[in-house]
């Protein structure tokens, strides 16, 4: 949206859809409250053989996250012109962000909710791929949709918004197709008659913590775009412009620990602790593994936020690539060489091709010497 605004020339936009994001973004952190919380649940219930269970708490996440979106929805533009002024609009911004914000969030609240609650239904059952593909849909279709909104037909900041709303909606309905097609593998259901508040407490008890730390971020950003606006709209333009690159590292960070969660909840659950040790083992190894690599051995001194990004993609990617090549020679090898033998080419080879291929690539991500000075 912020890039095929800005393509117009008119810095108005741009600080019209940067102030209403705060408020569009409290979107996530209800849909966090009921997606986390639930998939949080389902994927303990499953680890402890309770499917028939699952039903109950998937229904309760969509319908309750629906009404509340709605009630969220009907307050925002029943309070339209207080919040915009309280979110710092001026004259030359507020018929910009009154046409934003009623799209996004008088529209568009509960597809925007549904599409996040649903992925996260999906991976609580290890529909990872699916869940990845419905949140990838939006993303692309938003890309897509753009500049044939903004720029085609001439709609500006309405027609952002639109291809917004649109593109959730579409995600809403794959991830409803995946169900579907899912039937019986699927114990998750959207039917409305398994509605019941039974799990509020087991869903809210684990999904207030990101929906506080969600909301309390977007009133952070909020005072901070509030006193920007005191200066003026093109501040606030710039302020938007670059939290929207900020946003790239903590986009890979909740995409590790969401992903991450579902797996330590159902091996919790199913008492696999070794499995758990195993897992959480790994990612704090990393974690400590981070700053050593890049204070001690490169002693890089470059953007810590993109660096622990890359840091992270590079060690999902390269242990993917690491483990499937292992899985091609290791089942060979553990039939046909002595066991001791095998155990020492295992730390040989894995740990060896590991190390070359992570040196090389840190050398790319940690560049050794100060940075460099804009």
């Amino acid at each position: 949206d912020t890039f095929f605004l800005g393509q117009l020339s008119n810095p108005y936009m741009v600080a019209a859809v940067s102030l209403v994001f705060p408020w569009f973004n409290l979107i996530t952190a209800l849909g966090n409250l009921f997606g986390i919380g639930g998939s949080s649940l389902i994927s303990r219930m499953l680890g402890e053989k309770k499917d028939e269970n699952v039903k109950y708490v998937s229904a309760f996440c969509v319908y309750g996250g629906v009404v509340v979106s709605l009630c969220f929805s009907l307050i925002t533009m029943i309070a339209q012109k207080p919040i915009l002024q309280f979110l710092g609009a001026s004259e030359q911004t507020y018929i910009y962000a009154s046409r934003y914000l009623m799209w996004v969030v008088g529209i568009g609240t509960v597809p925007t909710m549904l599409s996040l609650t649903l992925g996260h239904l999906l991976r609580s059952e290890g529909h990872a791929k699916q869940a990845s593909r419905g949140m990838m849909l939006g993303g692309i279709l938003n890309i897509v949709l753009d500049p044939i909104f903004i720029l085609g037909l001439g709609m500006q900041v309405e027609g952002a918004a639109i291809a917004t709303v649109l593109s959730n909606t579409f995600s809403v309905l794959y991830f409803v197709t995946a169900f579907h097609q899912f039937g019986d593998r699927t114990s998750v259901s959207l039917k409305p008659k398994y509605f019941t508040f039974r799990y509020i407490g087991s869903i809210f008890f684990v999904g207030i913590a990101s929906f506080l730390a969600t909301t309390l971020a977007s009133i952070s950003n909020m005072v901070i775009i509030k006193l920007a606006a005191s200066y003026g709209d093109i501040p606030v333009a710039a302020y938007g412009i670059v939290k929207k690159i900020d946003s790239f590292p903590l986009g890979v960070s909740m995409g590790l620990c969401q992903g991450f969660m579902p797996l330590v909840g159902y091996n919790y659950a199913a008492k696999n602790y070794k499995r758990i040790s195993y897992e959480v083992g790994s990612f704090v190894a990393q974690c400590i593994n981070f700053p050593l690599q890049r204070n001690i051995t490169f002693k890089s001194h470059g953007n810590v936020a993109y660096q622990a990004m890359w840091y992270f993609i590079a060690w999902i990617v390269i242990s993917l690539v690491c483990n499937g090549f292992n899985n091609l020679w290791m089942p060979i090898a553990q039939q046909y060489v002595a066991p001791a033998i095998y155990n020492i080419l295992v730390t040989f080879i894995t740990g060896g091709v590991s190390m070359i291929i992570f040196f090389f690539v840190f050398k790319i991500i940690f560049p050794e010497g100060e940075a460099k000075k804009s």
